[in-house]
């Protein structure tokens, strides 16, 4: 382990275990829920040069694509670097990463996409496909195979291309909804459709502000919603999408768009995000040198809170991590003041289970477990159990603040 501090979270992936890896300017990070490691050049070959994107292979394989030092490879403690020097690979900035059904990496870079099946290296660009142009922002591959590629924009066409292995589809003003700009992310929802976000400078919406536009393989629509120029967007296990507005982190589910900031630290405001999603539904949320775990009840770990502790600015009960759990959970709470603090779980007809704190405690963040047993020591059955916060100042008396959160025991 070293000190560290999330300087700039630059994208984060979740493996099958449940670790969230993330890449920094300069080195490799991954986070199991309480401990970070940094893999940096001071335990591996790492150059220090600027982390780009990551991608988890379904066998556990990290790829990193970094900003000026090519790709490499992460798997059980080998590393391996893939540059124009020893390699295919066309150029050494990787922007973007996606592995398709058979294992093929695509991967987009300034000069180009290749594809690389472990062994063989091919190559497009716009001197051998309908590429617009060689600088590469994004790639996803849909459920049929084929790849979905964003590009710096030309003189003439807009940074779409579709390829399925054959033919190439390029997308302009004259097939799509799309204006002559970048695409600088895509994503994919469990029904097919593609979401674009179409980056369109301060000439065309002012301030910088980019385009939504989706596509279900008959329409594109376009959606009235401030999106950052180059924000990500990402689907959720329900299809809904997630990105960086003008007001902060929201999310999307193709009628209406929610605003998520009064859960979230302040840097959910202000900063562009990187997001992730794990098998339970929690979103990790990398933005503005702190990483978050989040779900639609509230954050349920904010990591740079954890890492510097302070008084903090509010009373919060957390979700707890994990949820649904089997067979401990942590809450997370912030006490802004003194207080007297009881914890209570009860059932879903209200009985109470346990009391996990009944104490005075001084200003600060804290953590509690419950080992899913009641107060005789019974584990408690699979269903679901609210937790409820009640904190009061020592100072007048009462309660000043109390919420509950619902949480799941899966046996």
């Amino acid at each position: 382990m070293y000190d560290f501090s999330i300087d700039d979270v630059r994208c984060l992936d979740i493996d099958d275990d449940g670790l969230v890896w993330m890449v920094d300017r300069s080195c490799l990070v991954s986070f199991n829920g309480s401990d970070l490691t940094v893999y940096d050049e001071s335990i591996a070959f790492l150059s220090g040069d600027q982390y780009y994107t990551i991608t988890i292979e379904d066998d556990g394989t990290k790829w990193i694509g970094t900003f000026g030092n090519g790709l490499i490879s992460f798997d059980d403690g080998v590393w391996t670097e893939f540059n124009q020097s020893n390699s295919g690979i066309p150029g050494n900035i990787v922007s973007s990463i996606a592995i398709d059904s058979a294992g093929v990496k695509w991967i987009g870079t300034e000069a180009g996409v290749a594809s690389f099946d472990g062994n063989e290296w091919t190559v497009f660009s716009n001197s051998n496909s309908d590429l617009p142009t060689n600088w590469i922002y994004s790639i996803a591959i849909d459920g049929n195979g084929t790849k979905w590629i964003g590009t710096d924009e030309n003189s003439e066409t807009c940074g779409l291309v579709s390829f399925d292995g054959n033919n190439w589809t390029m997308y302009d003003e004259t097939n799509s909804n799309l204006l002559p700009h970048a695409v600088s992310d895509i994503a994919i929802d469990d029904m097919g459709a593609i979401w674009v976000v179409n980056s369109c400078f301060a000439e065309v919406l002012g301030g910088g502000w980019s385009r939504l536009v989706s596509f279900d393989g008959t329409t594109w629509t376009e959606y009235d919603i401030p999106i950052g120029w180059d924000s990500p967007v990402e689907t959720d296990q329900n299809s809904h999408l997630w990105f960086w507005t003008d007001q902060g982190l929201a999310s999307f589910d193709g009628t209406d768009m929610q605003l998520h900031n009064e859960s979230g630290p302040s840097s959910w405001i202000y900063d562009d995000f990187h997001i992730g999603f794990d098998e339970n539904g929690n979103k990790w949320i990398g933005a503005g040198g702190a990483l978050s775990v989040f779900n639609e009840d509230g954050v349920i770990l904010g990591l740079e809170e954890r890492l510097n502790v302070g008084i903090p600015a509010d009373y919060r009960l957390h979700q707890n991590f994990p949820n649904p759990f089997n067979p401990t959970t942590t809450i997370s709470y912030d006490l802004t003041s003194d207080s007297d603090v009881t914890i209570t779980v009860y059932d879903i007809t209200g009985r109470s289970i346990t009391t996990l704190r009944n104490s005075h405690q001084p200003a600060g963040a804290y953590n509690i477990q419950w080992n899913g047993v009641d107060d005789s020591g019974n584990p408690a059955s699979t269903g679901v159990y609210f937790a409820q916060l009640q904190a009061g100042a020592t100072a007048g008396g009462g309660v000043h603040y109390s919420k509950t959160i619902k949480m799941v025991i899966l046996r």
